[in-house]
């Protein structure tokens, strides 16, 4: 189990952004919707276990101009939009558009086939000691003009941002004002190894308050999903291991904006509510069975996002993991 979380931890970090697991979920009193949706009861609410998604690479100029005009709408400067576009048709050109979508599509899964491997190659082709940009440095490309933080120390870059440093040094507007914002915004955070899902929840939010983050934008936000890193339980810590910007879209729909990881593309992907949102990320991200530290988490800024939920595939598969005898 611990061999486990060690490769899961190691995936997500070096990946940069994303660690994308197979697995078959399967719970008890659903209902399929035409929304491609399934409605599970959990409690007193219902969680939503997306069973597709309606998502863009933005390679085109019709989803280009709708990104564009939802970010912009939200507040987000035009300079910081212009640079995003920028990446991402410079993404698009490195991989000869192989594998991504025209327009925004229907993928029956969360997780779409990409060629990762083919687009590193093509990538290291260009530029050899380059890994490009992941989910971190995209989603603070968008909202840095947003982010206050009032103590900005300069600090040695931790373990959790050593692949992203090369990468944030490259983009536009690079500063080393910029770099120690990022820095302090992104470090891991210390916990201890045995601490509850609530106890992680209230130490993110007393490290944001401590630090004196604000978020200034009140139509753009930062999705940041935390993880519980016990691989050395004398250094537990907390860490965003996937983040995203979320904007209001047309029809009262959300868009979320996304780099999937260094070696995979962007996305916008339309959700209708934030229980959606919740659905594909715990439905992505919540699926470590393996019952070591506190399950993931999902911030909206600087506290828990509403309609938030574990996924309840993996609740159901860690108590029977807890009723059946221990596997090696």
């Amino acid at each position: 189990m611990k061999k486990l979380a060690l490769l899961c931890s190691l995936g997500i970090i070096i990946a940069g952004c994303s660690i994308q697991i197979d697995h078959a979920a399967t719970t008890t009193d659903t209902t399929q919707t035409q929304s491609g949706i399934i409605a599970t009861e959990t409690g007193t609410q219902s969680y939503v276990q997306l069973t597709g998604i309606r998502y863009s690479n933005m390679t085109d100029a019709q989803s280009q101009a709708e990104v564009k005009n939802a970010l912009l709408k939200a507040d987000v400067s035009q300079t910081a939009v212009q640079a995003f576009f920028a990446m991402v048709d410079d993404f698009t050109k490195i991989v000869e558009g192989k594998g991504l979508n025209h327009g925004f599509t229907w993928a029956e899964t969360l997780t779409p086939e990409y060629d990762s491997d083919f687009y590193q190659q093509q990538r290291n082709n260009i530029h050899q000691d380059f890994m490009g940009y992941n989910c971190r440095i995209t989603a603070f490309s968008l909202l840095q003009d947003a982010i206050k933080i009032k103590d900005v120390p300069e600090t040695e870059i931790p373990e959790n941002l050593m692949f992203d440093m090369p990468g944030f040094r490259s983009i536009q507007s690079y500063t080393k004002e910029k770099a120690n914002k990022f820095v302090n915004l992104f470090a891991q955070i210390p916990t201890t190894a045995t601490a509850t899902q609530t106890e992680n929840i209230q130490k993110v939010k007393d490290t944001l308050a401590k630090k004196g983050v604000e978020f200034l934008n009140t139509k753009a936000s930062l999705i940041s999903v935390f993880f519980h890193d016990v691989i050395d339980p004398s250094t537990a810590n907390l860490f965003i291991g996937h983040i995203g910007v979320l904007v209001p879209s047309e029809n009262g729909e959300l868009l979320f904006i996304e780099k999937i990881a260094f070696d995979q593309p962007y996305q916008a992907v339309k959700f209708k509510n934030r229980a959606e949102l919740n659905g594909y990320l715990m439905g992505k991200y919540d699926v470590d069975y393996s019952g070591e530290g506190s399950r993931p988490f999902i911030f909206e800024n600087g506290s828990l996002m509403a309609d938030f939920q574990l996924n309840p595939a993996t609740t159901q598969q860690l108590k029977a993991n807890l009723q059946s005898p221990a596997s090696e």
